[in-house]
């Protein structure tokens, strides 16, 4: 699903309210949906988030959310498995990221969901994209786009 539809949807029945008065409510409509996007993104980000929480309280399915640019999805997790080693070299390396909040608090809910530290889930995650595989099924290109 595509965030920014909801967004977009949002922002058209703002303006159409907006329109209904003079040239100076339309400017400050037009302003209040500049800068009210954001917030937007953040809280339908946080209500989905909120959501999959709730439902893997009550469910024995674990589910978990992924978001890549403009497209959110819903996932199943497989059964939790035990924190494999990747490599058998001594791990002493160090990387320093810079994430988004979003982004930070969906990489600690997928590995919450796969019972690991957020540590070993992104080893892994690195190791499964840096690993050639010959005959890996379901292939597919990701990425975002705009038209």
């Amino acid at each position: 699903m595509l965030l920014s539809t909801w967004v977009h949807q949002f922002q058209d029945q703002l303006r159409g309210i907006g329109q209904l008065g003079d040239a100076t409510t339309q400017r400050t409509t037009e302003h209040l949906i500049a800068t009210s996007t954001p917030l937007l993104r953040s809280a339908l980000t946080d209500a989905f988030s909120e959501l999959v929480a709730e439902h893997n309280e009550r469910s024995a399915q674990t589910i978990f959310l992924t978001m890549q640019g403009e497209q959110v999805a819903l996932g199943l997790a497989e059964e939790p498995a035990a924190a494999e080693p990747t490599s058998t070299g001594e791990k002493n390396a160090r990387i320093a990221l810079r994430l988004s909040d979003e982004l930070k608090q969906a990489v600690e809910n997928a590995a919450a969901q796969a019972g690991i530290s957020t540590n070993t889930w992104i080893v892994n995650v690195l190791h499964q994209q840096t690993t050639t595989r010959t005959s890996r099924p379901g292939n597919r290109l990701r990425g975002t786009g705009r038209a």
